[in-house]
């Protein structure tokens, strides 16, 4: 009978043990990462960022590589994505689609959670194993419009006039500080974009909702739904509360959600010993270095502005990438032995054409040593295409904004402005052009010409760099390419001005193969700032590390965006930060004169 007993307890074992791990999704010691997206991501970590730790993702680089952690972790049979109020440019939304592509490739589900979509979002969710809405919300999906910011009515009423020469018919930049609407060329220009990242949506989200174009530009333009007509209509899986939805992922996985899945914990203050906080002090306050030992690849970011100078990322200004930062950094990553690669990361409109012209020459230093490749965010175009242009292979997303090969010059005047301020300046001169960028007058037709003559000089070094760079891989002659014309990453690769559709991981992949490495680290230059060098920065002490460079950046505080921004209070934050952005350029053309910006600035949603 015991015997009879062993045989049927064995077989009920035999039996029932295989049909539990069959029916159930659960995975010894499995985590379930949560990835919640809310506001903006940006393409570099900011100053504070290594010295406080990070309680969620804050940079583009971060949710990817943490995306890639969990497709590779045995223990993670799934993630969530909690999309709150995320504010992504189009070439990010690609980039974290690609990123969970990887996931499902990985045989990881990838569950997104909403309480409402719009079309930003749900192009997002395209990347996703299922979408799941609270009961009432909203899709507002009504289709595709654009934006482009026109500051010429403010400058009037602040007392400014921009005086603009431009190199290429498409190249004009300046037109938003000096008309109310778009030329017929900006026009052409904005709606072959349009064109372009409409198809890319269509496509994206037809193929993830397995629907022919037809139905997928009905589903995308025929909003908005409530979620439970979106249900009905295929466009979402299920429509849940939060702790329902959550509660369903802990019982199916049999695992606990990991919020700060990959992340480094802040540091620990312990409010019961006295002494906690001069320890707190303490731990920050030692110079922690990354480590250099072993192969590494380093990711160079340019983000924002391209100015002379410093780096900076804070204030009105955002970020400015700085041409002594962004030279000490590509310095630095030609001389370090163990960096074997370098990837540079540009998400930027442009800027100075001098300070694009030293990144450039950092840039072409490194590749006479080291494979170097181009990652392109949202926007590589203009100054932020100079840099690139050079590498041996440039990615790019196919809703990047590329090109725009031209130049722009010109100067603010701004008696007007002192005239409302009551203030009057009295200028005297010595020297035929010392009057040229003088803010007390527009050009004279002598100055103009003197202007064209010197600006035409820096599109034809832009071109050599371009056609230098780019060599046979160009599909045709460069000239009808240039003269300011601006295309999307995939219009790009068609006229040979990037090399291949993709993202940060894929240029690293690339770089990796070309340098002959199975396994590295990944530096980001330049480093992020200890708690010494903010200190020594707040103190006023000099910089020793470099004497190569001037030390002061030559955007800093604008007396013209200090006097707009209290007319701009009552905008919405999307279009105020867009009328910032217009100021700024006007601002970098009153310091450089001669700049490289894209025709136009657009806003996509």
């Amino acid at each position: 009978m015991i015997l009879l007993r062993r045989c049927f307890a064995a077989f009920l074992m035999a039996v029932l043990i295989p049909f539990h791990l069959t029916a159930s999704s659960a995975v010894l010691g499995a985590t379930v990462p949560v990835f919640r997206l809310d506001g903006t991501l940006a393409e570099s970590p900011s100053e504070l960022a290594s010295l406080l730790g990070e309680t969620k993702p804050s940079t583009l680089y971060q949710v990817v590589s943490r995306m890639k952690q969990a497709a590779e972790d045995p223990q993670v049979p799934g993630v969530v994505v909690l999309l709150e109020s995320p504010s992504l440019g189009f070439a990010q939304i690609q980039e974290l689609v690609a990123a969970m592509g990887r996931l499902r490739e990985a045989d990881k589900k990838v569950h997104v959670f909403a309480e409402s979509l719009d079309l930003e979002t749900y192009m997002l969710s395209a990347g996703a194993s299922d979408i799941t809405v609270v009961p009432s919300g909203t899709l507002m999906l009504t289709g595709l419009r654009s934006e482009a910011v026109y500051v010429r009515g403010l400058l009037d009423k602040i007392g400014v006039q921009a005086d603009i020469v431009r190199i290429g018919d498409f190249k004009d930049a300046g037109e938003m500080l000096v008309r109310s609407e778009p030329s017929e060329e900006s026009l052409e220009q904005m709606n072959r974009l349009l064109d372009d990242i409409y198809a890319q949506i269509l496509e994206a989200v037809g193929t993830a909702r397995q629907m022919d174009r037809q139905r997928a530009e009905a589903a995308l333009t025929e909003g908005p739904y409530t979620s439970e007509r979106a249900l009905e209509l295929g466009l979402i899986d299920a429509v849940r509360y939060r702790k329902d939805f959550l509660d369903r992922l802990k019982l199916r996985y049999e695992a606990d959600l990991d919020p700060i899945y990959g992340t480094r914990k802040t540091p620990a203050l312990d409010f019961s010993s006295p002494f906690a906080v001069f320890q707190l002090l303490t731990d920050l306050m030692q110079e922690v270095k990354p480590l250099t030992t072993g192969a590494s690849i380093a990711v160079v970011n340019v983000e924002g502005l391209i100015a002379e100078g410093k780096s900076t990322d804070s204030g009105p200004m955002g970020k400015i990438s700085g041409s002594r930062t962004l030279r000490k950094a590509l310095a630095q990553a030609e001389e370090d032995d163990s960096i074997k690669a370098v990837v540079l990361r540009v998400a930027s409109p442009g800027g100075s054409a001098l300070a694009s012209e030293i990144m450039w020459n950092g840039t072409q230093r490194i590749r006479r040593v080291k494979p170097f490749i181009v990652s392109m965010g949202d926007v590589a175009a203009s100054g932020g295409y100079y840099v690139s242009c050079g590498a041996d292979h440039i990615f790019a997303e196919a809703g990047t904004i590329t090109g725009s090969i031209g130049v722009v010059g010109g100067k603010l005047v701004t008696t007007g402005m002192w005239e409302k301020l009551g203030v009057n300046w009295h200028e005297q001169s010595r020297g035929r052009h010392a009057t040229l960028f003088s803010s007390s007058s527009a050009f004279s037709d002598a100055q103009r010409e003197v202007l064209r003559s010197f600006m035409e000089e820096t599109y034809e070094t832009f071109k050599s760099r371009v056609s230098d760079g780019r060599g046979n891989r160009l599909k045709g002659a460069l000239e009808p390419m240039a003269g300011g014309r601006v295309y999307t990453g995939r219009q790009a690769l068609e006229i040979g001005l990037v090399d291949e559709i993709g993202g940060l991981q894929d240029a690293l992949a690339h770089a990796a193969k070309h340098a002959g490495l199975h396994e590295y680290k990944v530096r980001l230059l330049p480093e992020p700032k200890t708690i010494m060098d903010l200190l020594r920065e707040a103190l006023g002490l000099p910089d020793d590390s470099d004497l190569l460079g001037r030390a002061d950046s030559s955007v800093s505080a604008s007396p013209l965006l200090n006097a707009a921004l209290p007319l701009l209070d009552n905008l919405s934050p999307a279009k105020k930060a867009a009328v910032v952005r217009a100021m700024l350029t006007a601002e970098l053309l009153a310091n450089d004169n001669v700049i490289l910006i894209p025709p136009f600035e657009l806003v996509v949603r």
